[in-house]
């Protein structure tokens, strides 16, 4: 199952609620994998322009470690992140994708602005898969 630039769009609750029912779907061994702006490098809607989180067309917009609790409280506990630019990916575990999101949120806090690196906001865009 797949989604692509959906959650962000979803309040938190419907969030909760579209989370359980990919979660009842899925076969066994199954597999979800959400693509979605990441908050550390956000806002990614129209309120980048004016406020640090987003309050346009984007109801909440996630950190890695956020997602992955919320994965994790549906019942998806296996999870990888993948990274990569289409052409070379890796798929490695969600924890290697919060730490180097933690570290990445160290940097950024001492520097203004940093969501205007487009390769950055890209890299650090969350591709979390969550398996069944």
């Amino acid at each position: 199952m797949f989604s692509d630039q959906l959650m962000e769009h979803l309040h938190p609750d419907d969030a909760v609620r579209q989370l359980s029912e990919v979660y009842r779907v899925l076969s066994p061994g199954g597999a979800y994998y959400c693509i979605t702006p990441n908050a550390v490098t956000g806002p990614h809607d129209i309120s980048v322009y004016f406020d640090n989180v987003a309050c346009g067309f984007h109801l909440k917009e996630y950190s890695y470690r956020e997602l992955s609790r919320a994965f994790t409280g549906i019942g998806l506990r296996k999870q990888a992140v993948l990274f990569g630019n289409g052409a070379v990916n890796v798929l490695v575990p969600a924890k290697i994708g919060i730490m180097l999101e933690m570290i990445m949120q160290g940097v950024w806090r001492r520097r203004s602005r940093p969501t205007t690196n487009s390769v950055l906001r890209h890299l650090m865009g969350i591709r979390l898969l969550g398996y069944k």
